[in-house]
């Protein structure tokens, strides 16, 4: 397709015509632009919701490998402790 001195002068016509009488699209760039911006608000807040949640899982499996440490290491120190003193007292007592 070949364009014409005519096809030419039809654009700059409707252009010079938009020039006087239209926006060229600016209102509707202008609300896609602020719906952009809401959209990347919510983005942001979503991550930020995201990363705290992250941060309670991390503190929570925290926690419970304290109380595992803790149910596993107390009675097997107790134990150890309880069978030296016995096996000391059957040291001594031979």
């Amino acid at each position: 397709m070949e364009v014409t001195r005519a096809d030419l002068a039809q654009l700059a016509q409707r252009m010079d015509w938009l020039d006087e009488h239209g926006t060229r699209g600016v209102g509707a760039l202008q609300v896609q632009v602020t719906e952009l911006a809401k959209d990347i608000g919510r983005i942001e807040a979503a991550q930020d919701a995201h990363l705290v949640q992250h941060s309670q899982e991390a503190a929570e499996r925290a926690n419970t490998r304290r109380w595992l440490v803790a149910s596993v290491i107390i009675p097997t120190v107790s134990c150890i402790i309880a069978g030296a003193g016995v096996l000391l007292t059957v040291l001594v007592v031979h």
